[in-house]
């Protein structure tokens, strides 16, 4: 299973706003693309001055390499129109889980 993660920070002043526009992103992405689960964090500092929050999508069930074309394309159309308050730009790390080991 492939899961996708982008983290980036955010000026904490446009926290809210930010929060309610990548939750309703998310929402519309889930509507058009069955099976996608999508979620929003963010990182446990204590006094930090910019907030780090990471976005994960990953597919319930089988994805194939066309459903996440046709998905990145959408997120980073939708992702272009996100109001301000990120700082620097939006790192994409893509991970794939490793089979279950079989015991020996």
């Amino acid at each position: 299973m492939l899961s996708l993660y982008i983290y980036y920070q955010v000026h904490p002043d446009h926290a809210a706003v930010l929060q309610g526009a990548v939750q309703d992103m998310q929402a519309r992405l889930r509507s058009a693309m069955p099976g996608l689960a999508a979620s929003l964090h963010v990182r446990e500092d204590a006094g930090a001055s910019a907030l780090t929050w990471m976005e994960i999508y990953h597919f319930n069930g089988h994805a194939d390499d066309r459903a996440w074309a046709t998905f990145e394309g959408a997120l980073a159309m939708q992702a272009a129109q996100l109001p301000e308050g990120l700082i620097g730009a939006r790192q994409v790390e893509r991970f794939r889980a490793l089979p279950a080991r079989t015991a020996h």
